[in-house]
């Protein structure tokens, strides 16, 4: 036999077996003029669709689940059970060998289903009837159907239902036009995700040998098979197959039947697949020639039977007998042969066992010295091995010794560090308090020395208090003087706030920020004795002009005379205090305004530092690692990947760990160093990927808002639902890519913001985003509908976002961290968002934060300071929420 053929008789539940006898599992006699008797691997009696699976099941699913390809054809005459065999009968199609091999290889994993009908080289889908379908060969050598249905089969019930629809709809067809029924073929295409392919073929019926007497001759057999092109076709095909060494010679082509088994059958004959012919064979409607033919015809499909009359087996033991006469003269001269070599052998005998007897002597001499020297030995050893067990139990101390040590130390030493670090907190918060003491100290001596100063002030600003009418006039030109002086002094607090940041690192300022708020209170005080002091140099200057006059009377004594003041007088006096008091609530004013503004700035910065401290904390987060899947051209393997080395590489551990735990010693299997890194792929659209994607048929790409759950089983069938966890790290030397996808959202976030903090590597998109249907779209400008295409935001997300943060946010300062926080969106589309924003000028840069353009001036004046505090306790708790 040439390659893995086998061929299966399947005797017709109701025969009767009036033109054969079944001697045995493998043996078939016919009965006629000349017994003869037929040899095929397996005969199965009252055969249905799952005894035929159980005979040659197991080798299939074998064959299958290495990816090699696998062909079984049934034929037959009309009326000898085949259908019944390939589709069960009308009470139980789960007898059908279609359902079986189903059952069967759904039970090894996802797997897809396709059954077509082909008439006359005419291939017609029967999910949806269309026809004149075109079949591709595959790399690899898979057929597949252009154009027809590949349904997916999650579970055996549900590929029972889809091959029922398929069977009424053949019904159907054939109840329309009876006569195509006489030369159509059912096929079956049954795949396993990951294996190969089982293609199940039913012959139409084969044309009877009625009416015909005497042995079959070659012009009768070749005028009955060309009645049925197809079927002579495949049946040339099998028989070649059988008998040829050479796959390459057979002429598949010459039929679509042909090109649809060529995988399976090719591959066979060369031990790359396997190929199983079911004959169907009946004695009831069909004659004993049409029986003969049939089972004759299953022995040569496997070349196991060959002789077909009596004479040919004479002819062949005539041939025998003349072999056995040449053999017995061939046997005359061995034999004399054989004399001689018995008695030179003899003579050698003799010579051995003199030889012998002396090699004897020989070894009991050196058996004995050997005896003495095993003793001398033993007791050496014996010597050796206490020493050695000695030593060993020393060591063995030592390292156990050693071992409870470094126990210890694991266990303690995370204690030890805790402590260390509250150590040195309380020396800080020590320092700290001592410093605020003293400072405190200086607050009040310098407070004690103003509040002095006032007092002086006051008393020499009663004596004075009669004077004021006079003084005003005399301070006329002072009066604008002093407003320009206000105003330069609340812009130089602006300017000194804003820019002594400018050029300091993140941790020099929150180094100095008490510093700075010490600094603010002196300005404060400095501020209310030039103010003192200025008061004190009107007051020389009105005595200098003259505006008073001599005080020659006391307090009291003025106090009782009666001042008579004309109507004019009376009139200047309340224009002048009435536009004092509007002076003096412009100033209050400008100086909430400007405390409203300082406050924002301060917060802005405080959440400047969180959003720093939160990358550093993923930074350290991927030190300790997270799990994944990482991709490779041989499938998907689960790994631990970790940063290391002060986050200069990233290791890779063979297994992966329970989730909150960190394994116990890192030894990485693959180490990529950080530096080597080209650029930072999101998506699936590296090699590796793609290569795993054109697998999946019928597949559908994943929407931008289909997250798939944490915990949810990764492999080839649903990698595409994971594009958004997907990762591809391209290298600039042999490593290439590392692709990987992340178990959940918080740790890809995690990865793409650590790898642009570290490496400065911009993440970018493997491909645009399709959003020309999505809500919104219409609402997008040209630029903005780029921008959500190149970073895969929906238009909703991002008119939502721009609403929130360019109309309703109440503050003059947006940072990043206030983009991530209202939007609710991850950090590194926060940062797109914000360079968007800022290029198309509705932001606008100054040092490390950024502000409005918008004019918040009128705003901020109405805006009180409750609203402010609500927005702080918010803040505050969703900060707490992220550090949990």
């Amino acid at each position: 036999m040439s390659g893995s053929i086998s061929s299966v008789l399947c005797v017709h539940p109701s025969s009767t077996n009036k033109h054969y006898t079944v001697v045995n599992d493998t043996t078939v006699e016919l009965k006629g003029d000349e017994s003869r008797r037929v040899v095929v691997d397996d005969v199965l009696e009252k055969a249905t669709g799952a005894a035929v699976w159980n005979s040659v099941g197991e080798h299939a699913l074998q064959a299958v689940s290495t990816g090699k390809q696998v062909v079984v054809f049934v034929s037959g005459s009309t009326g000898s059970g085949k259908t019944q065999i390939v589709r069960g009968n009308a009470e139980n199609l789960n007898d059908g060998l279609i359902i079986c091999v189903l059952e069967a290889v759904a039970r090894v994993g996802e797997s897809t289903l396709c059954l077509v009908r082909v008439h006359n080289d005419t291939v017609q889908d029967l999910f949806t009837n269309a026809d004149n379908l075109k079949l591709k060969q595959e790399e690899g050598g898979t057929v597949v159907v252009n154009g027809a249905t590949i349904m997916r089969v999650n579970s055996v019930d549900e590929g029972v239902q889809h091959i029922k629809s398929c069977f009424s709809r053949w019904k159907d067809i054939f109840t329309s036009n009876p006569s195509v029924e006489a030369n159509s073929f059912l096929v079956a295409f049954l795949k396993c995700n990951g294996g190969g392919c089982i293609t199940v073929l039913e012959s139409c019926g084969t044309e009877g040998f009625l009416n015909i007497s005497g042995s079959i001759t070659p012009e009768i057999l070749t005028e009955t098979e060309k009645k049925n092109k197809n079927f002579s076709h495949l049946s040339e095909l099998w028989v070649e197959g059988a008998t040829n060494a050479d796959s390459k010679a057979l002429n598949f082509r010459e039929t679509k039947l042909g090109q649809i088994i060529q995988p399976g059958l090719s591959a066979a004959m060369e031990h790359n697949g396997y190929a199983v012919h079911v004959v169907c064979v009946d004695d009831i409607n069909g004659s004993m020639e049409e029986a003969e033919y049939m089972i004759s015809y299953s022995g040569a499909c496997v070349k196991q039977e060959a002789l077909r009359t009596v004479s040919e087996y004479k002819e062949i033991i005539a041939k025998l007998e003349e072999n056995i006469e040449e053999n017995k003269k061939s046997l005359d001269i061995l034999q004399e042969s054989t004399k001689v070599a018995e008695n030179a052998a003899l003579t050698l005998q003799q010579e051995f066992s003199r030889k012998l007897m002396d090699l004897q002597e020989r070894s009991n001499k050196m058996n004995s010295s050997l005896e003495e020297e095993k003793i001398e030995h033993q007791k050496t050893f014996v010597n050796f091995a206490k020493v050695y067990e000695q030593k060993l139990l020393e060591l063995r101390g030592n390292r156990e010794g050693e071992a409870e040590r470094i126990r210890n130390l694991e266990k303690n030493a995370p204690l030890q560090v805790t402590m260390e670090i509250k150590k040195m907190k309380e020396n800080i918060l020590l320092e700290h308090n001592q410093y605020m003491k003293n400072l405190q100290e200086s607050i009040n001596t310098v407070t004690k020395e103003i509040n002095a100063i006032k007092d002086r002030i006051e008393t020499r600003k009663n004596s004075l208090e009669r004077k004021k009418l006079e003084e005003v006039n005399a301070l006329k030109p002072i009066k604008p003087l002093e407003e320009e002086v206000m105003k330069l002094r609340i812009a130089l607090k602006a300017s000194s706030g804003r820019n002594r940041e400018s050029g300091l690192t993140p941790d020099e300022i929150e180094k100095n920020r008490l510093l700075w708020s010490t600094r603010d209170e002196l300005d404060d005080l400095v501020s209310d004795l030039e103010q003192l002091a200025e008061d004190s140099l009107r007051l020389e200057g009105v005595l200098k002009v003259g505006a008073g006059r001599p005080e020659d009377k006391s307090d009291s004594d003025e106090s009782l005379e009666i001042v008579h003041e004309t109507r004019e007088q009376r009139a200047e006096k309340m224009m002048k205090e009435k536009a004092k008091e509007e002076a003096e609530q412009r100033q209050a004013e400008e100086e909430r305004r400007y405390n409203l503004e300082w406050k924002h700035f301060q917060e802005t910065i405080r959440r400047d530092a969180f959003l720093t401290d939160l990358l550093n904390k993923v930074i350290n987060y991927l030190g300790y690692g997270t799990n994944c899947t990482v991709v490779t051209p041989d499938g998907l393997q689960r790994k631990f990947i970790y940063l290391q080395n002060g986050s200069t590489e990233i290791g890779l551990l063979k297994h992966d760990v329970d989730k909150g735990k960190v394994p116990l010693g890192k030894d990485p299997e693959i180490v990529y160093p950080i530096s080597n890194i080209k650029a930072i792929h999101l998506g699936q659209h590296s090699t590796t990927f793609q290569m795993h994607l054109c697998t999946i048929r019928g597949r559908t790409d994943p929407s931008r808002e289909d997250i798939p759950s944490d915990m949810e089983e990764v492999n080839i069938a649903n990698i595409h639902r994971y594009y958004y966890r997907s990762l591809s790290i391209q290298f600039t030397e042999e490593k290439g890519f590392l692709d990987f996808i992340a178990d959940t959202e918080t740790d890809f976030e995690g990865w793409v913001s650590a790898l642009y903090q570290i490496t400065g590597k911009r993440p970018i998109w493997g491909k645009r985003l399709f959003i020309d249907l999505a809500p919104g779209f219409e609402s997008l400008s040209s630029l903005e509908r780029d921008f959500c295409e190149i970073n895969h935001i929906l238009p909703m997300e991002y008119l939502r976002s721009k609403e929130a943060i360019l109309e309703n946010n109440r503050r003059s300062l947006v940072t990043l961290y206030d983009i991530r926080r209202i939007c609710r969106i991850d950090l590194h589309h926060s940062q797109k968002l914000q360079e968007c924003w800022t290029k198309q000028r509705w932001l606008t840069q100054r040092h490390l934060n950024y502000f409005k353009y918008q004019e918040y001036a009128d705003n901020l004046a109405d805006q009180s300071d409750k609203s402010l505090d609500d927005d702080e306790e918010e803040e505050e708790e969703e900060e707490e929420e992220e550090d949990d």
